[in-house]
């Protein structure tokens, strides 16, 4: 049987399209539908350039503050010199800003790529349009960068953490971009003309006449915003300092505060308790005093007229330190009996206080710049250069100042207050105490934390702590650090060097102060805004 033989199988052809590939070139595609010398490789090239400077910059100085901020086991940060950290941090603001009218002047001059016909040719010409996560991240970076700046945090997430992700992310983006640049550049470069007659055709045909007036016009637009944000940088960071961290805006109480309350005077701020009497000292205004109450009984036993007011106290002994700051002095009032012992002239705006030794005293002059040293009723020393200094604590080690403009902790001397090293501290730092390990306890109220220091200034750890975190107290028979969270009118209560949550009670509003009988244990919170001082017993 023969088989006859079927129709032979044609090699299939491709179907033609129903458009021709040049008729699908409308609009936007069309070629030299974008004929402004603005989007030229020329303008292109240089501000990629500049970009990559810029980025480069900001990228490395922003290592070196979250370093700073965040060390690893590897990474020590050094004390000296004092001033390497607010040049970094200018640096990356500096280069962060000038960033933002470049970005927007490079994406204006590179936005026809997006119509280029073919959209894809080969895998590295999808390389070099993949620019997606470069464009979005670096759009993020620079948008959160400057809302930080102004201190805007509209944005759900944390800035921190974001903010250093993305900029790997940017970073990982832009060297895959810059190297898909530099495969096509070197081949052009090695045979020294067009990569073949349609690229040399496309150079005949661009315009050889000099720069437009637009172009002219818009370059000088570019470098006015450079400049101009280059100048907002500077006014940043200039000789009057950021502006300082603040205590939040309380909400009305809504649950009850625990414990007895005590009306003790208009705008109460500023507590310590006497272990020896349990006598709560607490400064108050309208007028200006120093009341005592007794914590057991939870009443007000008297007040001391002041000649000024008060924010912050500190004992030494028996003797409350009170820093006078519209008169300028330095206070003692001794307990029980609260006489005043003596008064010495320290300074413009004497605002954080501390005991150092058993015969001397450390005054934060606010305005004066300066801390002040007391020993026998009178200035035995100053450090200068400090922006507005603030918190103050003491160790065997030294003394230690919060900058609130500056977002630094100093260490200086005891003996006379020499430079001994300084570091970041936060986004927006307060106050500091010491725990009886001799490590530096920071809130850092801005960045909503609490930083924890050895005592040669390297940062341990990091405690996020939701609620502005603002007032500290230490109870050192227990281990105890006693924080207020004053946009939650919430006290809260850690242990150990974990700092573990122990306690957590409902406080007055606005508690911006706080203290604690390292001997029964009793809390006393003041009340800025309803003049009341809480007591909390154990």
């Amino acid at each position: 049987m023969v088989r006859r033989a079927g129709p032979t199988l044609k090699d299939p052809s491709p179907m033609p399209l129903p458009l021709s590939s040049e008729a699908l070139r409308v609009g936007p595609l069309k070629e030299g539908a974008f004929t402004s010398r603005l989007h030229s490789e020329r303008v292109a090239s240089w501000l990629g350039l500049l970009l990559g400077v810029t980025f480069t910059l900001c990228m490395l100085t922003g290592l070196w503050s979250h370093f700073v901020q965040h060390p690893p086991s590897w990474f020590t940060v050094p004390a000296h010199p004092s001033w390497l950290y607010r040049v970094t941090q200018g640096v990356h603001i500096t280069t962060g800003l000038a960033a933002v009218p470049l970005l927007l002047a490079k994406l204006f001059t590179v936005y026809p790529q997006l119509f280029a016909w073919p959209p894809l040719k080969n895998l590295r010409h999808a390389t070099e349009r993949g620019v997606l996560l470069l464009v979005g991240g670096s759009l993020l970076q620079l948008a959160t960068g400057v809302m930080n700046i102004f201190q805007w945090y509209a944005f759900g997430f944390f800035f921190t953490t974001v903010h250093y992700w993305s900029a790997w992310v940017v970073i990982g983006a832009l060297t895959v971009h810059v190297g898909s640049k530099i495969a096509v550049a070197l081949p052009d470069r090695a045979c020294g003309r067009c990569r073949d007659a349609g690229d040399r055709d496309h150079a005949r045909s661009r315009p050889t006449a000099g720069p437009s007036a637009s172009m002219n016009g818009s370059i000088r637009a570019v470098v006015t915003t450079l400049l101009l944000s280059v100048a907002l940088a500077a006014c940043g960071s200039n000789g009057s300092g950021g502006k300082a961290a603040e205590p939040a805006k309380a909400p009305p109480v809504t649950v009850a505060p625990a414990g007895k309350l005590v009306a003790v005077g208009h705008e109460a701020e500023g507590v310590v308790i006497d272990p020896v009497s349990h006598l709560a000292a607490v400064g108050v205004r309208a007028p200006s005093g120093l009341a005592l109450v007794a914590t057991g009984a939870g009443a007000l036993l008297s007040t001391v007229p002041l000649s000024g007011h008060v924010r912050h106290l500190a004992l030494l002994g028996q003797d409350v330190l009170v820093p006078v700051e519209d008169a300028g002095a330095l206070v003692r009032v001794h307990l029980p009996d609260g006489t005043v012992t003596s008064r010495v002239t320290t300074g413009d705006y004497p605002h954080g206080v501390t005991a150092v030794g058993s015969d001397a005293v450390a005054v934060a002059n606010e305005h004066g710049h300066r801390i002040s040293l007391v020993r026998n009723g009178s200035v035995v020393a100053t450090a200068a250069g400090f922006k507005q200094p603030g918190g103050l604590a003491t160790t065997s080690e030294g003394v230690y100042v919060i900058d609130v403009a500056a977002s630094t902790l100093t260490r200086l001397g005891p003996q006379d207050l020499h430079r001994e090293g300084q570091v970041a501290a936060g986004n927006g730092p307060t106050h500091v105490l010491a725990d009886r390990r001799g490590n530096l306890v920071v809130a850092d109220t801005r960045g909503v934390a609490l930083l924890v220091f050895s005592p040669t200034l390297k940062l341990l750890r990091r405690v996020p702590l939701a609620g502005t975190p603002y007032g500290l107290a230490y109870d050192t028979t227990r281990d105890e650090l006693w924080v207020t969270l004053t946009s939650r009118n919430e006290v809260v209560g850690l242990q150990g060097l974990q700092l573990t949550e122990v306690r957590r009670f409902a406080s007055v509003r606005q508690p911006n102060t706080i203290a604690v009988d390292p001997v029964t244990g009793t809390v006393a919170v003041a009340s800025r805004s309803d003049g009341v001082l809480q007591i909390v017993s154990r």
